[in-house]
């Protein structure tokens, strides 16, 4: 009863204090990125790639598993289709009646499955869409679900890229007492290989609730097979993801990867982590 009563307070904190709702949506998706201080890349090479992730995001609150799978394929020279899944799931708490007795347990999550495009335009000009199904199960009779889209525009030349970018737009979720908006937001995103073997990388986001954060990160890679990584993100305290350092590694073979991440000096978040593997081809 004590958790199911923790949970509900937090959500409807963040809602009525934020007027936004899933904060899970502003979570870096994969173990580079969250390496890199929380900095979204749109690069894609090869001809495409699938991996699974795992991890847990703030262990200090909320304990949530993370489970994420990513892939996309190039099916030709200037189109990437791809699909995304990101699950976090709270620990189970007892259910209890007007009585106080246990009637059963509940388990909350967060899902979200999308389908996303891109296309190159021309030689350094790209445009992308994603589109988001949302679902949030928050409590035996608290349960929404809504759709949202992320759309960008990128330019790049030979070691550098930027991009222009809407995430979580135009999607509103109910739980059975109120429409309440995602957590949209604007963003500038770019990166520069300045030298061989080293990325640095940087974002700044404007949320539309009037919150602020930002991210800057680094990645140097050896022999082109291991990987090391730094970033720090700053958080708004006013409803953006909060303020967080972060650490990663890597390794590249044959195609195969595994990347780790982990976050540090951050009171609500530190020690969350992330783990990949993955393939690419």
């Amino acid at each position: 009863m004590k958790r199911l009563l923790t949970v509900l307070l937090f959500s409807v904190i963040a809602v009525q204090a934020f007027g936004q709702a899933v904060p899970a949506l502003l979570v870096p998706a994969d173990s580079r990125q969250l390496a890199m201080g929380g900095v979204t890349s749109r690069n894609y090479s090869g001809t495409g790639f699938a991996a699974l992730g795992a991890g847990i995001w703030a262990p200090r609150s909320a304990s949530s598993t993370v489970l994420a799978l990513d892939g996309y394929m190039i099916v030709d020279e200037k189109l990437v289709l791809g699909l995304e899944g990101r699950d976090f799931i709270d620990r189970p708490y007892n259910v209890s009646d007007k009585m106080g007795g246990v009637t059963g347990t509940f388990k909350p999550y967060d899902l979200f499955l999308s389908l996303y495009g891109a296309y190159r335009i021309s030689g350094a000009l790209g445009a992308g869409l994603k589109l988001t199904s949302v679902t949030s199960d928050i409590s035996p009779k608290a349960k929404g679900s809504a759709f949202c889209g992320d759309v960008w525009v990128r330019y790049g030349g030979s070691g550098w890229s930027a991009s222009v970018e809407g995430r979580n737009l135009g999607g509103k979720i109910n739980y059975g007492g109120g429409d309440y908006a995602l957590p949209a937001l604007a963003a500038v995103c770019g990166d520069w290989s300045p030298l061989h073997g080293l990325t640095l990388a940087a974002e700044a986001d404007y949320l539309f609730s009037g919150a602020f954060m930002a991210g800057a990160g680094a990645e140097y890679c050896f022999a082109d097979i291991a990987y090391a990584r730094a970033g720090f993100h700053y958080g708004d305290a006013s409803g953006a993801l909060p303020t967080f350092a972060s650490l990663g590694l890597g390794a590249r073979y044959a195609g195969a990867f595994l990347d780790a991440g982990v976050l540090l000096l951050s009171q609500t978040l530190g020690t969350s982590f992330l783990v990949t593997l993955g393939y690419g081809f």
